[in-house]
């Protein structure tokens, strides 16, 4: 039984890190958009990605728990009378995250269920869509 675990882990594992590298690439694309239209329908197209990584990431760390009781590993170190070692160390980094979202991250993105305003003739870049785009002037030879 602890092998299927392990091997869900890893599959899981996997999946996620192409979920993370998906992600990436698609929002990269978004950062150079020439557009607001394309900007925004390349971080819808992130979505998808996204519920990945966090799906594939909340389970793949239950199943990384779960692979550690299988096997008889004390994940918890010192607190189960082992010494301290890569998986103790590695379970209380991500413990120590946990506070992260409620904390940081949501406080930042609550708008209440409504879609933040776009300022009329913003473009990225900085430029308003009034100004001409800048060129650069010919150099004299």
């Amino acid at each position: 039984m602890a092998a299927v675990i392990v091997l869900a882990h890893a599959l899981l594992g996997i999946i996620f890190f192409g979920g993370l590298f998906g992600r990436g690439i698609v929002l990269a694309l978004a950062e150079r958009a020439d557009s607001l239209p394309e900007m925004l329908t390349l971080t819808k197209a992130a979505r998808p990605f996204e519920r990945i990584v966090i799906v594939i990431g909340a389970i793949a760390g239950v199943l990384g728990v779960g692979a550690a009781i299988a096997q008889g590993r004390p994940f918890l170190g010192p607190l189960q009378g082992a010494g301290v070692d890569w998986l103790f160390v590695s379970v209380l980094l991500v413990v120590t995250t946990f506070p992260l979202p409620p904390l940081v991250f949501l406080p930042r993105g609550l708008t209440g269920g409504r879609e933040l305003a776009v300022p009329k003739g913003f473009r990225p870049g900085g430029r308003s869509g009034s100004e001409p785009p800048r060129t650069a002037s010919p150099q004299p030879e």
